[in-house]
């Protein structure tokens, strides 16, 4: 829902100022965003560019606002590079203007992902969790998934072995389930 006591809403009714705002919010802050994860971690460009399989130049490009375009693929090489998800998604402009308004550098790191597992594991009191879950569990969430399956398809036509992921008060576990259901791409114990 946007918030109509932004400053912002009387300038955002004209289309030019709209396109021209949502630009301005990528164009400016994934370089600002760029350069604070490369910080954070205390990289140089140089060893980023290694990581990312691009030239120092184009880092250095990429860190500054409005310098360079960003494709798809030049982001999907920096998330790999800092071991972090990347969400390329629409959003209403509620949500856009309550994000640039609310932006703050020090809220532009991103955990790796093994750093956020451990932080998320040590907050919930998880005593270890697997290394790598069954390759059945994934593909079984998969199927499901893009079949548009229902899990009681796919416990029939699984072997009384197959082990499934569960997500349960927040933890994977693994083993046989009976009392499943599917939500994306997640097997999540019903109750």
């Amino acid at each position: 829902m946007m918030n109509t006591s932004s400053s912002l809403v009387g300038e955002l009714r004209e289309k030019e100022y709209r396109d021209a705002y949502g630009e301005a919010q990528i164009r400016m802050t994934l370089p600002l965003q760029i350069r604070e994860l490369r910080k954070r971690r205390e990289w140089t460009q140089p060893q980023l560019a290694e990581r990312a399989r691009m030239g120092q130049p184009r880092i250095s490009e990429l860190e500054k606002p409005g310098e360079r375009r960003l494709t798809i693929e030049t982001l999907l090489r920096l998330a790999s590079a800092f071991d972090v998800g990347l969400q390329v998604r629409f959003v209403p402009f509620g949500e856009l203007i309550e994000w640039g308004e609310d932006l703050d550098v020090d809220n532009f790191d991103v955990l790796p992902f093994e750093k956020e597992l451990a932080e998320s594991v040590r907050n919930a009191g998880v005593q270890s969790i697997p290394k790598k879950p069954p390759k059945a569990a994934a593909a079984a969430a998969g199927a499901c998934q893009a079949a548009g399956s229902s899990i009681e398809n796919l416990q029939q036509s699984r072997s009384a072995t197959m082990p499934l992921t569960v997500i349960e008060g927040g933890r994977e576990q693994y083993g046989n389930h009976g009392d499943l259901n599917v939500t994306g791409a997640s097997l999540y114990r019903n109750g």
